[in-house]
């Protein structure tokens, strides 16, 4: 099972429980990530978590969090009042469930990474808060049962996506609606219905191949997206995924918000992982685009120093997505590339961090890459075949 690197941690085929604590190799209960210590602009790592966790948690003085790898929205949850449907895209949230007095669950999408990662989130979260005097709740989590995004793929719209030769997909409902020329309709798109977790647009180029824009109201986030792409090759036949997302750099010339990455080479862990990138033609002409190879993480949250270390010379990216997008492709036998932002920096100091990504600035600057992503993905399309 990816990321379950523990001999003596259960089979996440059945639901698994465990308590967080300092000597869970695997987890991050009290995270130091490295990204904390050097940004310029002083945000702490309480600015990073404070708006990801769900405000029932603060509310009450809880003796226990239990993070669970189950979707469930209405039926007694609470919804996060900061969920913002006005995005249209990676909107939902975990949502809340009271189980006592003293219990609170947290459902979330059922991911493995993403339960890992919300479980280290919010056990940090309450592990740094300041003039904390209660007792601090036991954060537990148990991991989903083995194919549960899966089934719930396979029971969502997507099933009517039809035939799609190219799919793209990831960070492009955050672009603005002018900077894509081809996808306005898709900028238009907004997923408001609870039972309703995809949306796509269409459009054939001029040598007759059909590309779709594809947007999900749920976070795909770590080995959830794998299994996505292998329904997807079922569904769709398509020949091609791309992938435009974020990652941190390693190297610290890369200044974050100004430069786009892109890549022919993975890990998760020990596994490596090669290919032809699909966007090696498009991208050649772009000197914003620069190249190296990329690690992925369950979370960001596992960044800390020692991490750092191990991985600075090897790679020069870090996400939570692509390199299992790599390898559903490798195993479906499609064409792959991405092209992502480049949002913080581990390596030097930096105005832009991961804790202040949504101010108006940055956004500014992002607009000014997505202008350029926009161009490379037209130089594709242009000449895909």
């Amino acid at each position: 099972m990816p990321g379950n690197t523990s001999t003596n941690e259960p089979s996440a085929a059945q639901p698994t429980e465990r308590i967080l604590s300092a000597s869970t190799s695997s987890w991050w209960p009290h995270a130091s990530p490295i990204w904390q210590h050097v940004s310029l602009s002083k945000r702490l790592l309480i600015d990073y978590l404070e708006p990801k966790v769900h405000p029932a948690l603060k509310q009450s003085n809880w003796r226990t969090i239990v993070v669970k790898g189950s979707y469930k929205r209405g039926n007694n949850t609470i919804i996060s009042s900061t969920e913002n449907p006005g995005r249209g895209f990676n909107w939902q949230r975990p949502t809340a469930e009271v189980a006592d007095e003293l219990t609170v669950l947290l459902h979330c999408f059922p991911g493995i990474d993403y339960v890992r990662h919300y479980a280290s989130l919010i056990s940090t979260y309450f592990s740094i808060l300041p003039d904390h005097n209660e007792m601090l709740p036991q954060v537990r989590f148990e991991l989903p049962e083995l194919g549960a995004s899966s089934h719930l793929f396979s029971h969502s719209n997507i099933v009517d996506i039809g035939q799609a030769d190219v799919i793209i997909m990831g960070y492009l409902e955050n672009c603005p609606g002018h900077v894509i020329e081809c996808k306005r309709d898709f900028a238009e798109i907004r997923i408001l219905q609870e039972e309703v977790m995809f949306s796509w647009t269409k459009h054939k180029t001029a040598q007759g191949y059909n590309v779709a824009y594809l947007g999900c109201a749920v976070p795909l986030w770590g080995e959830v997206v794998e299994e996505f792409v292998h329904l997807l090759k079922r569904l769709s036949q398509m020949k091609c995924v791309l992938y435009v997302g974020r990652v941190g750099s390693l190297d610290s010339a890369s200044k974050p918000n100004e430069v786009l990455a892109t890549g022919t080479r993975c890990n998760i862990g020990d596994e490596v992982m090669h290919w032809d990138n699909a966007l090696s033609a498009a991208v050649s002409s772009s000197p914003n685009v620069h190249h190296g190879g990329l690690v992925t993480v369950s979370s960001p949250l596992c960044e800390d120093h020692v991490w750092f270390q191990r991985w600075k010379e090897e790679c020069r990216w870090v996400d939570c997505e692509t390199a299992y997008i790599a390898r559903a492709s490798k195993e479906c036998g499609i064409a792959f590339g991405y092209l992502h932002i480049v949002s913080d920096n581990l390596g030097r100091e930096y105005a832009d961090s991961l804790a202040n990504e949504d101010t108006k600035e940055i956004l500014a600057k992002r607009s000014v890459l997505f202008e350029e992503i926009d161009r490379i993905l037209g130089r594709f399309l242009k000449d895909f075949v």
